[in-house]
């Protein structure tokens, strides 16, 4: 019986707003004059952030210098305007990511989201968080109204551990007094979140609201109310 849900944080719990993805089309076709599709873009994003994961699973970002950081951020703003058809020039890709750093320092949580962790604790389950944040998220909680609604919250700012490294993991059931057969985690990414608790043996379930993992047939779910098939 499960009796802790744990979430990963961003494209799982929250996101940027105005997303990075709107923003992205309106530089391009609002600013630039480019004919780029919304679904387009998203799938840009979806390539891009598969590099970008593939990266933090080889040397997290939390061990890496700022110049290091920076260029793993760089290259994939420069995967997701390839992907686009757009030259990538060095002007084109810092004017994007400065924008991103102005525009897109809002966050909200999704809808499903706000809704689920309610209903779980009207069912008596508690929730935590794991995350790769390399720096303190508690302020950031507190505004978006998260931190009354997470049981646990564990990142690798604070732990020293990273996903999809198991470490983490173990200390979230330490953390929750609880075994992996009574945890079930969600989150956004395949090679990050699902592997990890895969190395943790923890039960997964796959966020993917945008049907980028269409190929992948099981523990996938498109709006987290679907959580309650699992539980």
């Amino acid at each position: 019986m499960k009796k802790v849900v744990f979430f990963d944080l961003n494209k799982t719990l929250i996101d940027n707003n105005p997303s990075r993805e709107e923003m992205e089309y309106n530089i391009l076709n609002k600013e630039k004059g480019y004919q780029i599709s919304m679904d387009t873009i998203n799938k840009a994003y979806a390539v891009a952030d598969e590099y970008f994961y593939n990266e933090c699973a080889r040397l997290p970002l939390i061990e890496r210098s700022p110049q290091e950081k920076l260029a793993v951020y760089y290259m994939h703003q420069v995967k997701v305007l390839e992907y686009c058809g757009v030259v990538a020039d060095d002007t084109l890709v810092k004017y994007i990511m400065k924008r991103y750093s102005i525009d897109c320092k809002t966050m909200k949580v999704f809808d499903d989201a706000m809704e689920t962790l309610n209903i779980l604790h009207q069912k008596g389950l508690k929730t935590g968080l794991i995350s790769n944040s390399d720096s303190d998220i508690s302020c950031l909680l507190d505004e978006l109204g998260l931190s009354q609604k997470l049981d646990y919250v564990i990142t690798s700012a604070e732990c020293g551990a990273t996903k999809p490294k198991a470490a983490i993991f173990n200390i979230a059931l330490q953390k929750a007094s609880i075994t992996a057969a009574e945890a079930l985690y969600i989150g956004d990414q395949v090679d990050i979140d699902v592997a990890g608790a895969q190395n943790a043996g923890i039960d997964y379930l796959l966020i993917d609201r945008l049907d980028h993992h269409h190929h992948i047939k099981e523990r996938r779910i498109q709006d987290m109310r679907q959580v309650w098939q699992y539980i």
